[in-house]
Order: structure tokens, then C-alpha cells, then sequence
């Protein structure tokens, strides 16, 4: 009854609900059978027109199906109809005529979905979880058909049609878009359809987790469509202070991946990003690799340093050995890693731990072992996120922990620190330096140099910086920064 009460403002769903009632007098017996997909339904004697209401919650789940197909081949019927008409029009005077063809097209693909989402509110028990999934997917790509539409409509009225053939030209690249993706929806939403079965109470329900912890598909998907995923740059900030140069670093639980791209923006390390939801790979068009923490686990190498975040409390217990077991094996030198406290906990939490259980586990299932104080205290300063803040660990292999730093000759009036490297406006760089006293001398004798940086590292054996700047301090070994001599 909702429907009709739609229909009699919205010609698309009129039309559509005529087209549905045809279906289900033809075929009133099919059950779970979709009619409209069988040979010459097409082409068989078409009843009279139907002007009555029709009750959604009455109908099958296969004429809920029809419906969806149906509606959704006559949205890209007018669709292609507007497309054709605009094609027609001159581009130098027609921008005007075009623009409101577009504006109908958008309020057509506005109601449809509108529409389609009342009646999966309204009949869940009938979608299927790969229905759900593409009529899902179609939403986040007609989010961009929406997001040019208004473009349109701003250039519109920030500068009339004083260019028409561009704003034409614009208006007819949108409707062709709007027409190709209807087309390539309906392409899969049949072959869906023809292996569609109505779907078990548990299938047609909607999960943020499964049941090993990971997001659900559809929970990633809304995630990233909205970009909803937190990013504390406050702590990235904090990570690059302390993260090697050129450290090859892994993500695990990423997301959407937005961590490790800030981090290779910046250029200074290399990230990869792991996530264990079932479809991460297509949903982030390639952005973050699949990599169940759950299961045990072989990527074929060790990263310098891995950071997990808002991960372990989602994995029951009894997943708990394996999933430390796998960031233990692809770790080289140190982990950030947060774990919930029992209080903390959000959705899906399933394993919140006190800091002092956390550590006891991460101590019997990893040889991560040593609790650096220091950075822990100077990453959960530098977080701007609470929960984060109040619950990271930076936990190092007993062997890094316990390194000798490099001894520097370089007098007291350098300031040299051992093991970090100035990022900063470089003056110059030398090469064959042989001392840190002697890069020191070399920013001592440029007016426009007050810190330096000088490496003993193999890959940098003997380079210095000069630099006019320190903007940050990144923490590596092999390393040694000092200052001007002011004396």
C-alpha cells in the first residue's frame, strides 16, 4: 500500500508496478521461479492494464525480484531515451534543453532509488546477500552520478550558458554515464537473478562482523563509500618521527587503506596495507590486500615494522594465538599494536583485555617481548584519537631494544644525537664525509646551514646533510644529527 501511495506521484513506479502486476498474473503459480527470465515471456499476450494497489507484503520474494529487475530496465529505458533526445539537440544552443534533461534523469534515478531501498526495508526476507551486495554497489557508484549532477548544476548557475557547447558536452557525457552504468547493473543483476533462490533468515540479514571478528563485506563497503574510517594523523605524525628511513612498513586491519597512504605520501617509507574482509580487494579497487589474521599466514616476506590498529579485541579468544603468531612472523623489528580494555569496547568487540593481559599474551605468542616505555609514551602523547591513545603498545624484539648506537666524534658543541636522522630544508649534501665532526664543521662553515645529519648506514655510508631546517626527527640507527656549533 506504501507502494501505490508512491506510484500515484512518481510515473517510473506507476509504470513499473503495471509492468510487475502483468508478471504476476502470468505466472501467478511460479513460486520461486523467476518468470521474466523465461524463453518468450517477452513476447506473450499482454493482459489489460492494472490500476489497483498492489501489496508488497503479500507478494513472493520471486515477484519482489521481478520487480527490482523490472524497474530497474525501465529506468535505464528512459534513461537511454533522454540520452538520445540530447544527442539530437545542437551542442551550441542546447545546453539549456540538455540541463533539464539531466535534471529529469536525476530525479528518475533519485526515485527509483528510493523505491528499490523501500522494498528491501520492507521485504529484507527476499534479498539475497549477492542481491544486497549489488544493488549496494550500484548505490556507491550512483553516489558519483549524484555528485555530478550537482557539479552541473553549479557551473549552471555560477556562470549561466555562456560556454554551451562545454556545459552541453558536460551534460551529455553525465547522461551517457548514468545510461552505461544502468546497463552493465542490469548485465549482472540477470545473471544474479538466475541462480537466485529466496535466501535462509540468516543469509537475508545484514552483519558488521562475521563471525571470526572481520567486517562483513557490506560493513567495509559503507566504510569506504562514506570514508568512514578514522585516520589519526596525530599519530601517523608521531610514527614518522620514530619509523626508519626508508622502512618498509605493513598495515594490518587497514581498512580502507588510509593509513598507509599518508605514509607513502610522504615518501620517507613504504606501506602496505592488509585487510581480512572478505572483498577488501574489489572494494578498494586494489588499494588493500586480503590478509586474514585469523588463519595462519604466509605473505612471503617480514616488514621492518607493523602497526595494528583496532584489531585484536574484534578476534575471539580463541583465535588470539594465531593472530599474534601472524604479526610475530611478518615483523622484523617492532609492532604498534592497540587492544581495547574491557569498558573501552564498541561494536563487534569480542576480546577486550586489560593492558597488563595484553602484554601477557603478546609475550607468549611472539618474541616481540620488550615494552618500549619511551615510545609508547611519545605515540599515545602524539594519537588525537582517545581510544587509541589510551590503549597503544609499542612492543620490539629484545635484539633492537638492546642495539649499540653508532659512537660519534663530534664535539660536544654539535649536539649530536645517536640514531636520528633531521628531516628538514636541505642546504647541500656531500659525499665521502668521513667523520660526523667533519659534516659538523662543513654546516659550521655554510651561514645558511644550522643542522646536519651524517650516516654510517651502507646504503648512506658517508653522505651528509647540511639543512636550513628540522621539521621533524625520525628515529634510525646507522644515524647521528647534531646542530651548529653556537660556541
Amino acid at each position: 500500500m506504501v507502494l501505490l501511495a508512491m506510484a500515484q506521484r512518481c510515473p517510473i513506479l506507476h509504470c513499473c508496478l503495471l509492468l510487475l502486476t502483468v508478471a504476476a498474473a502470468q505466472d501467478a503459480t511460479a513460486g520461486s521461479k523467476l518468470a521474466f527470465l523465461e524463453e518468450g515471456y517477452c513476447t506473450s499476450t499482454p493482459l489489460e492494464p492494472f490500476d489497483g494497489a498492489i501489496d508488497i507484503a503479500s507478494m513472493d520474494c520471486a515477484k519482489i525480484m521481478e520487480f527490482v529487475f523490472i524497474s530497474r530496465w525501465k529506468l535505464w529505458q528512459q534513461l537511454d531515451g533522454e540520452l538520445a533526445e540530447a544527442n539530437k539537440t545542437s551542442s551550441a544552443t542546447g545546453a539549456l534543453q540538455t540541463l533539464r534533461r539531466s535534471s529529469r534523469a536525476s530525479s528518475l534515478v533519485s526515485a527509483h532509488v528510493h523505491i528499490i531501498t523501500a522494498v528491501a526495508s520492507q521485504r529484507a526476507e527476499c534479498f539475497s546477500e549477492h542481491v544486497r551486495l549489488l544493488l549496494t554497489v550500484s548505490l556507491r557508484r550512483m553516489k558519483g552520478l549524484s555528485t555530478d549532477q550537482v557539479k552541473q548544476l553549479w557551473f549552471a548557475s555560477q556562470d549561466g550558458f555562456a560556454n554551451e557547447a562545454e556545459h552541453s558536452s558536460r551534460l551529455k557525457a553525465w547522461l551517457s554515464e548514468a545510461v552505461g552504468l544502468l546497463d552493465a547493473d542490469l548485465r549482472t543483476l540477470k545473471t544474479v537473478l538466475q541462480t537466485w533462490t529466496p535466501p535462509s533468515l540468516a543469509e537475508s540479514r545484514f552483519y558488521s562482523h562475521e563471525a571470526d571478528g572481520r567486517y562483513s563485506t557490506m560493513e567495509a563497503l559503507r566504510r569506504d563509500t562514506f570514508e568512514e574510517y578514522q585516520l589519526d594523523k596525530g599519530l601517523l605524525q608521531g610514527m614518522l618521527r620514530m619509523l626508519p628511513l626508508d622502512s618498509m612498513v605493513a598495515d594490518f586491519g587497514a581498512g580502507s587503506g588510509q593509513y598507509a597512504k599518508w605514509l607513502n605520501d610522504t615518501g620517507l617509507v613504504t606501506a602496505l596495507a592488509f585487510d581480512g574482509s572478505p572483498d577488501i580487494h574489489l572494494v578498494t579497487k586494489g588499494a588493500v590486500a586480503l590478509a586474514d589474521l585469523g588463519q595462519p599466514l604466509n605473505l612471503g616476506r617480514r616488514f621492518d615494522w607493523s602497526f595494528c590498529l583496532e584489531v585484536a579485541e574484534h578476534l575471539p579468544a580463541t583465535l588470539t594465538q594465531t593472530f599474534l603468531e601472524n604479526l610475530d612472523k611478518h615483523t622484523e623489528h617492532g609492532l604498534i599494536i592497540t587492544w581495547a580494555r574491557p569498558g573501552l569496547q564498541g561494536l563487534g568487540t569480542a576480546n577486550p583485555l586489560t593492558q597488563d593481559q595484553a602484554l601477557e599474551l603478546i609475550r607468549q605468542h611472539t618474541g616481540l617481548t620488550h615494552l618500549d616505555q619511551e615510545l609508547t609514551a611519545s605515540l599515545r602523547a602524539s594519537a588525537s584519537i582517545p581510544h587509541i591513545a589510551d590503549t597503544l603498545l609499542v612492543m620490539v624484539r629484545p635484539s633492537a631494544a638492546t642495539a649499540p648506537l653508532p659512537t660519534s666524534d663530534a664535539s660536544p658543541a654539535c649536539n649530536a644525537e645517536h640514531g636520528w636522522i633531521y628531516a628538514g630544508n636541505d642546504v647541500q649534501m656531500f659525499n665521502a664525509v668521513k667523520s660526523a665532526s667533519a659534516c659538523c664543521e662543513l654546516c659550521n662553515s655554510n651561514e645558511n646551514c644550522r643542522f646536519w645529519t651524517w650516516s654510517r648506514e651502507e646504503s648512506h655510508k658517508e653522505l651528509c646533510w647540511i639543512k636550513a631546517t628540522r621539521e621533524y626527527r625520525i628515529s634510525h640507527a646507522g644515524f647521528i644529527s647534531g646542530t651548529r656549533d653556537s660556541s
